[in-house]
């Protein structure tokens, strides 16, 4: 099974060699195999364990994680879920996974690996049916998914609990059960006890027909998803950003389903809850005759149609943004980019050349302001005819920060245009103002 792993790993290059890697360790049988299987593949280990404090048991396998850590001289973290009143199930999902990635950004991981193997699989393809999702929902789980910058891996997918609790067996491996899989009150034990063994018996492969289903899915998804991301980026100084802005005339030429895709990536982004039915209302309205639309949506948000242009936005949203540079350290967020000074010009993206002694502080960070006039190499120009020629969508123009010197002359539009007072600087400039772009996608 090692070398089975490892060659997963490898083949869909998964995990860089020698990486630190976060592992969500319950206790069961499929976690304590994983960690063990990844301990053997000399990967740097740290362990994140959740304590839901449901069962009196939970405790003896934090005590029993806490000295197996301890005695291998291994990282752990650990969090105690308490008072979860409410759907519980979703609730707790979202709470270990939020405890995860911060363990792996505490430990400068890329890596979170999950115990998910294929029988896991298969009752996923089957929830996500009678629940109702989109192409990526119905290929089950994946072998990787990032969120927020991390790569979730599950190494065990191809393989059976079978052969899971046999490698245990074989190699005196400690575990524990959790005996509220045993109950029939959650649909997924449902599925498992009784649904997934009658179709083994039908079917002895069906494990890996499922595993082959997926992964047509998955890469039917991929294919889709492209498409939709594409569809909703836009190209600033060789850097592809997220922008989220539909242009109407385009939309109507895509495919049935990758217009539904890209609705459904726009809902995405904002964490907005999704349904069939509410992506079928939005592309109503997009391709209604209406020429102006605002559509309520759930947290706040509106999906609104203005002439040949669509988008998400926050009800009565407010872009004003004013920051300031005070000296060489600073760092700033700010719309799309990180702002920030460079000793060393940047091999790509945008930056403004400046000389180190002739900075006066502080620089100014804003969006646009009404009457506000840039020096280009023909001249003066208002910001606002500079968009209309560089065919900056009107979406994006607020969000498109505007630095400043200490006089308040306007040094650059980030992503679209310098000052001429800038090109001076060209051969003499010795420090960099950086904005490097932030990726939605």
């Amino acid at each position: 099974m090692i070398k089975f792993v490892e060659n997963f790993i490898k083949e869909n290059k998964l995990i860089e060699p020698n990486s630190t890697i976060v592992i969500a360790l319950s206790g069961g049988v499929d976690s304590m195999v994983l960690f063990h299987l990844m301990r053997k593949l000399n990967y740097n280990v740290v362990v994140a364990h959740v304590n839901h404090k449901v069962r009196l048991e939970s405790e003896t396998e934090e005590k029993y994680i806490k000295e197996l850590c301890q005695n291998e001289n291994i990282p752990l973290e650990i969090i105690h879920l308490e008072k979860i009143d409410k759907n519980f199930e979703a609730e707790a999902h979202n709470k270990r996974y939020s405890f995860f990635l911060e363990v792996c950004k505490k430990y400068n991981s890329k890596y979170l690996l999950t115990a998910h193997h294929a029988d896991d699989n298969i009752e996923t393809i089957f929830l996500n049916l009678m629940s109702g999702s989109n192409l990526y929902g119905y290929g089950g789980i994946s072998k990787k998914l990032v969120i927020r910058g991390i790569n979730v891996i599950r190494p065990l997918l191809l393989l059976s609990k079978k052969d899971i609790k046999a490698y245990a067996l074989q190699n005196n491996i400690t575990y524990f059960e959790d005996y509220t899989n045993q109950s029939d009150d959650y649909a997924r034990n449902r599925i498992r006890h009784h649904i997934i063994p009658m179709l083994k018996n039908e079917c002895p492969n069906i494990l890996e027909k499922a595993n082959s289903f997926s992964k047509q899915i998955h890469e039917a998804f991929d294919f889709a998803r492209e498409c939709s991301t594409n569809f909703l980026s836009t190209t600033i100084y060789d850097a592809k950003v997220y922008i989220g802005l539909i242009e109407i005339d385009k939309f109507k030429k895509l495919h049935p389903y990758i217009k539904k895709d890209v609705i459904c990536l726009m809902l995405e982004q904002e964490n907005i809850e999704r349904n069939e039915h509410l992506i079928n209302d939005i592309i109503n309205v997009i391709e209604s005759d209406k020429p102006q639309i605002d559509y309520d949506l759930k947290g706040n948000f509106i999906f609104r149609k203005l002439y040949n242009n669509a988008y998400i936005t926050q009800k009565n949203k407010k872009n004003a943004y004013y920051y300031e540079i005070n000296n060489f350290d600073a760092k700033i967020k700010c719309s799309y980019y990180n702002i920030y000074f460079s000793k060393e010009k940047p091999k790509n993206g945008f930056y403004i050349n400046l000389c180190y002694n002739d900075i006066v502080f502080p620089l100014k960070i804003r969006n646009r302001m009404n009457g506000d006039i840039i020096l280009l190499p023909g001249g003066h120009k208002k910001l606002k005819d500079l968009f209309i020629d560089k065919k900056v969508p009107q979406y994006v123009r607020d969000d498109v920060p505007i630095i400043l010197d200490g006089n308040n002359d306007i040094l650059c539009a980030v992503g679209i245009a310098k000052s001429k007072n800038l090109f001076k600087y060209k051969d003499n400039g010795d420090c960099y103002l950086v904005a490097e772009v932030i990726e939605r996608c």
